[in-house]
């Protein structure tokens, strides 16, 4: 359908009923019959939109509503087709994700939210904070290091020093016992393996600074 010049518009405003009031507007300037398509942000919008259009004008024949997930899954599908795959929708990712709670809890790696991985609504509430985290393109390694406790970050920048653990502990009053369960807790957080990896993870990420190079008798001078 091709819309006439003067129907073109972009409205902008933070009132949701104002924009609601302003695309209804929009579409009744339309015939019944034209063929117009609603991109909403959740179907339930979409939904109440055209509720509100028909509930005033009465029926309409040409609406079509899609979310903006739906409407890109539809344009792909041609190149999904050509790879052998398919998109995947909220309940095959929510399955995904209680998959891997699943195997996580039986290898009993989910330490802190264990007590609450059997319950119903964990995986929905993990796979909603998984795509809000990636639909504001939050850095997963900058969650992991906002996990951290301050003793957890001092003992990080101890270990870039090369301190063994009872040197960590006699620095920070701790006994060696603790320093080694903080570190299982850092291990943990941080999806390192061991202190090698801590510490490439923890200079890469400005937890520790690099060690200064010293200079020594006879060395020579360094170039400026």
């Amino acid at each position: 359908m091709t819309v006439p010049p003067n129907k073109n518009r972009i409205e902008v405003s933070a009132d949701a009923a104002e924009r609601v009031q302003t695309a209804l507007a929009w579409v009744r300037a339309f015939p019944r019959d034209a063929e117009i398509l609603v991109v909403a942000h959740s179907a339930a919008a979409a939904i109440d939109f055209q509720l509100h259009l028909v509930s005033a004008t009465g029926s309409w024949f040409g609406l079509k509503r899609l979310t903006l997930n739906t409407l890109a899954a539809q344009l792909a599908q041609q190149a999904l087709a050509q790879t052998g795959s398919a998109p995947a929708s909220n309940l095959s990712f929510t399955a995904i994700v209680a998959r891997a709670i699943h195997t996580l809890q039986a290898t009993g790696k989910l330490n802190y939210f264990a007590p609450v991985a059997t319950r119903p609504g964990f995986p929905a509430a993990v796979a909603g904070t998984l795509a809000e985290l990636r639909i504001n393109e939050i850095d997963p390694d900058e969650v992991k290091i906002a996990s951290l406790t301050e003793r957890e970050r001092e003992v990080i920048a101890l270990i870039a020093e090369g301190l063994k653990n009872k040197q960590i502990g006699q620095r920070l009053f701790i006994s060696e016992t603790t320093v080694t369960h903080h570190l299982s807790s850092i291990f943990s957080k941080l999806g390192v393996s061991d202190r090698l990896e801590l510490v490439i993870f923890a200079f890469s990420r400005n937890l520790a600074k690099m060690p200064q190079k010293t200079s020594r008798p006879g060395d020579p001078p360094a170039n400026i």
